[in-house]
């Protein structure tokens, strides 16, 4: 909370100022602005395999589950778990991505 009052009045007040009278170290604030900007290796991962798991979606026709398409995904080369596949599934559904289900009609 301090950190982000110190970015919001960085305009009217000193860094050092500000800092001083909230008692805290200035090295903490700049280590908290570069640590902001960095993206983990996690959240690239995650970046990855969600753009993996939307362009064998889509090539699917928008029809396989998380179950077919870590089956195609492993072909490809991929070895993402299922569970990791569901997961980017079920999130790309709130998003939008869902599987086209069919049925026949008598």
């Amino acid at each position: 909370m301090k950190y982000v009052f110190i970015e919001k009045n960085q305009a009217e007040f000193s860094i050092k100022a500000m800092c001083s009278v909230l008692r805290m170290v200035r090295g903490g604030w700049y280590t908290w602005c570069q640590r902001r900007t960095r993206i983990s290796k996690r959240q690239q991962f995650c970046q990855h395999y969600d753009s993996v798991v939307r362009e064998a979606f889509t090539r699917s026709k928008q029809r396989y589950d998380a179950p077919r398409l870590t089956d195609e995904l492993c072909s490809q080369g991929y070895h993402f778990n299922v569970k990791t596949v569901a997961v980017s599934a079920r999130y790309k559904t709130v998003m939008g991505m869902r599987t086209i289900s069919w049925t026949l009609r008598r």
